[in-house]
């Protein structure tokens, strides 16, 4: 019996002892292996040739990206003007036809051409438009004046509160969104007054 007491005795022991600190382990964890001058400086030539790798990336990158918004840009600006020729000769095309209609035009065979005319000019709008190409701008007498889809040629003297569309000049014309041509409106200006 007394060998088991013994036995006993030497286990409280061991679960007495001291334990180590924990503040003293972490101390040992955060504190890094000391390298020699010649370690250090392979490690820092190692850190400098990867962040140069990645700046030429990067710059590499930036080129390539600068480049291809130069591209949609130039591809952009090529398509607004080709358009915006189309659209010139359709106006045009479309006020010789309202000048043929107010002259009052008499022969049946030119009011049959003209007639032919208008029907393309309306066909070609309506394919761009089912394109999505092009979009009509249409104000309309009384609508509040947008200057990223309007342009005003002048006043007319209206009851409508300054600063609405009074009548509208020619229509105008969007691209994907984007004002290709400004509709052409006379603002609303307050009546001139009597004496």
């Amino acid at each position: 019996m007394v060998f088991t007491v013994e036995i006993h005795e030497a286990d409280q022991r061991l679960f007495q002892a001291p334990k180590p600190n924990s503040s003293s382990r972490r101390k040992e964890r955060a504190e890094p292996a000391k390298q020699t001058p010649a370690e250090e400086t392979e490690t820092w030539r190692q850190r400098s040739e990867e962040s140069a790798r990645q700046y030429q990336e990067l710059l590499k990158s930036y080129t390539q990206l600068k480049a291809s918004l130069k591209e949609e840009a130039e591809w952009h600006r090529r398509c607004t003007k080709l358009l915006n020729s189309i659209l010139r000769n359709y106006q045009d095309l479309g006020l010789s036809l309202q000048a043929a209609r107010a002259s009052g035009v008499a022969d049946p065979a030119v009011a049959a051409l003209m007639g032919g005319i208008e029907q393309m000019l309306n066909n070609q709008l309506q394919q761009l438009h089912a394109q999505g190409l092009l979009d009509a701008i249409e104000p309309q007498p009384s609508e509040l004046f947008a200057p990223a889809l309007h342009e005003s040629i002048g006043t007319v003297a209206s009851n409508l509160a300054a600063g609405l569309i009074a009548e509208v000049d020619s229509i105008g014309y969007a691209c994907a969104g984007r004002t290709v041509k400004k509709a052409k409106v006379f603002l609303a200006a307050p009546p001139e007054r009597g004496t």
